[in-house]
């Protein structure tokens, strides 16, 4: 999962499963 408190992170949990998979903990900042 990732840090994400506004409407904007619903969209970067979609992408997020796509980092996740490149990132091995699936821990990432978006501004």
């Amino acid at each position: 999962t990732l840090c994400c408190r506004s409407r904007s992170g619903l969209r970067l949990m979609e992408e997020s499963k796509r980092v996740e998979m490149k990132t091995s903990g699936g821990r990432f900042q978006i501004a």
